[in-house]
């Protein structure tokens, strides 16, 4: 995220204009565009030591190039970091070896085609890589999961590209934006879970979306403002997974086996926003719309039995009657406990499964804007966000089964109703900002992926459920050189309405009960000192920052630790350069963050490095 113009932060829902994924808002990273006046650059290097772990380094230099003057430019900008890492292996005869790497190159291209058209182009290569993974057996010692001395990684090689064209008119800009992205995460997860033996998961997920919308946008400076558009994009998904049982010929038998789906998706919405200026632009209302419509399709080839070799090891074979003996679950081809003694050799192929569902949603939102003065706002604002329905597999659906859950290989869309009031203020001759807000947000259908009993994932319709929550940003200019920020969220969930069956067997799904993954409370408190040093043209700061987040649960019922969180860093500024010293987690608050059924995550180690930038 080197070199960005601006990060916008857009609370939500934001459907009307930003589509399905803005149920709780939008994020918006707009990379720094060209300058076609200038030569200039600027470069950053950083390195930290982690305690009980490897060393951090990171590297970044953006150059602007001004092709031709005024009229064609480029921003070129290429970083690498590379993150220590912390964990050993669980037998403890390797130290550090959950490191991660990752390296990107971004080429943002600006040319004034005429003096009404502008075009943008944007290229970004991603490439990263992590040895095992963050999953932990255990934060204290930091110890990785038992995998059979087998080193699993996580990588991901993705590609966007981006074309925009501004064409202003009189009274409206036409803004098209065409964009494609292409996708590579591959995974290999080892673990060592007896009676089985040693099991590596094979995985690999591409995806290649392509995206174009067009936007009327006004340009009047009259009262009225407005947008109106269209969008129109395919994405084309592919997921690999590969089960083996190394060590287990009988479990590699039965269990074993692989899985291919495929997803396409078509998506196609028409959009629109208007706003009107009141009593002197005093009182503005908004009102908008979306209509969205997503037609997806799912292939499954999932779960291929290999087959019993009639010569396995007796041993294994006793062994797998032991555990699967008396289950009498039925494979393609005979019963298990028949299997189990060596009476017959198979190999099945679950039949293709298909499955197509089209998820329609119409999206309103209304805004109501009050500028008492200049430099104070109040506003009211209701706006319905939502997210598109759910296609699954058969064998999902089948493991649900088994735990008495009954679910849909297709899950209709879930949503949200948003209302919330707030406010924003400077005061004390600009020397304070207040911002606050209150909301509440009713979830309808909400969906839920939860591990069934034979570790399948599977996704059900859990039910309803409400968030009332309030935010407070505070911002004091103490003296002239000292500068206090406090950031405050509280939030109170409740189920209002759950499905029996699911209520049953998920823990985290119940009546009155609060919802997974959503901390009570989440607050910092910042102080920032900048100062001129005497006799010289430098300045220097400091800066100490507390941070505390609640406790919170999944829906296995495990619970992570409350976190707390000192950050500090102190520097020197010169006229076209800046060297800090930071320190990250001081009191190497260790957690875990999250518990999963699977393992645990814990906060990053505490860090104390070197920041280096310069300008040119």
């Amino acid at each position: 995220m080197y070199d960005m113009e601006r990060v916008e932060v857009l609370r939500g829902p934001q459907g009307t204009i930003w589509g399905q994924g803005s149920m709780g808002g939008t994020l918006r990273y707009v990379a720094a565009r060209p300058d076609l006046e200038e030569f200039s650059g600027k470069i950053q290097l950083a390195s930290s030591d982690v305690k009980g772990g490897e060393e951090s380094y990171k590297a970044n230099v953006a150059v602007n190039l001004p092709v031709i003057e005024d009229v064609f430019g480029l921003r070129i900008v290429a970083g690498t970091d590379q993150v220590g890492g912390y964990a050993e292996t669980f037998d403890g005869s390797e130290k550090d070896v959950n490191g991660k790497t990752t390296d990107n190159v971004r080429i943002k291209a600006l040319w004034h085609a005429a003096d009404n058209i502008e075009v943008t182009g944007l290229y970004w290569h991603m490439e990263t890589g992590q040895d095992y993974s963050n999953l932990l057996q255990q934060v204290d010692p930091t110890k990785l999961p038992d995998t059979g001395g087998t080193k699993g990684f996580a990588g991901g090689d993705n590609d966007v590209y981006s074309l925009g064209v501004t064409w202003s008119l009189e009274n409206f800009d036409v803004v098209s934006t065409t964009s494609y992205l292409d996708i590579d995460v591959p995974l290999l997860i080892p673990y060592n879970q007896a009676p089985a033996g040693r099991i590596l998961v094979d995985a690999r997920f591409q995806a290649e979306t392509w995206a174009q919308e067009v936007r009327l946008v006004s340009t009047d400076s009259g009262p009225m403002n407005w947008i109106v558009g269209g969008y129109y994009s395919t994405t084309d998904a592919v997921q690999y997974q590969d089960q083996r049982f190394v060590d287990n010929d009988i479990f590699q038998a039965i269990v074993g086996g692989d899985a291919v789906q495929e997803i396409d998706t078509e998506v196609m919405a028409v959009f629109g926003e208007i706003s009107y200026e009141l009593m002197d632009g005093k009182l503005v209302p908004l009102f908008g719309i979306r209509y969205f419509e997503d037609e997806r399709k799912l292939t499954d080839n999932t779960l291929r039995s290999k087959g019993i070799d009639l010569d396995s090891d007796p041993a294994q074979l006793a062994l797998f009657d032991a555990v699967f003996g008396g289950v009498g679950l039925i494979t393609g081809c005979a019963d298990l406990q028949a299997l189990s003694a060596g009476a017959m050799q198979c190999e099945t192929q679950n039949p293709e499964f298909k499955n197509e569902d089209t998820f329609r949603s119409t999206n309103p939102r209304f805004n109501l804007s009050y500028f008492p003065t200049e430099q104070s706002m109040l506003y009211f604002n209701a706006a319905k966000g939502f997210r598109s329905g759910y296609l699954q597999t058969l064998a999902g659906v089948q493991a649900a089964a088994i735990d008495g859950v009954t679910t849909s290989q297709s899950l209709d869309s879930d949503e949200v109703y948003s209302y919330e009031i707030g406010g924003k203020w400077t005061l004390l001759d600009n020397r304070a900002q207040v911002e606050f807000a209150f909301y509440r947000a009713d979830y309808k259908d909400a969906q839920v992926l939860f591990t069934t009993s034979s570790t399948t994932p599977a996704a059900v319709i859990g039910g309803d459920y409400r968030a009332d929550g309030f935010e407070f940003t505070g911002t004091l200019l103490l003296t002239d050189n000292l500068k206090a920020t406090l950031n405050y969220s509280a939030v109170d969930t409740e189920w209002t309405k759950v499905v029996d069956d699911v209520a049953a067997v998920v823990e985290g799904v119940e009546k009155g009960e609060a919802v997974p993954y959503i901390p009570d409370t989440d607050w910092g408190l910042s102080l920032e000192y900048t100062g001129s040093i005497p006799g010289t043209d430098l300045t220097h700061f400091e800066k100490i920052r507390y941070h505390y987040k609640d406790t919170q649960f999944n829906y296995s019922g495990l619970r992570s630790a409350d976190l707390e969180d000192i950050s500090l860093r102190v520097g020197i500024t010169g006229n076209q350069w800046q060297a800090s010293l930071y320190a990250n987690n001081i009191a190497d608050e260790q957690g875990p963050a999250l518990r999963t059924s699977s393992g645990v995550i814990r906060v990053y180690p505490r860090e104390i490095g070197l920041n280096l930038q310069f300008d040119f």
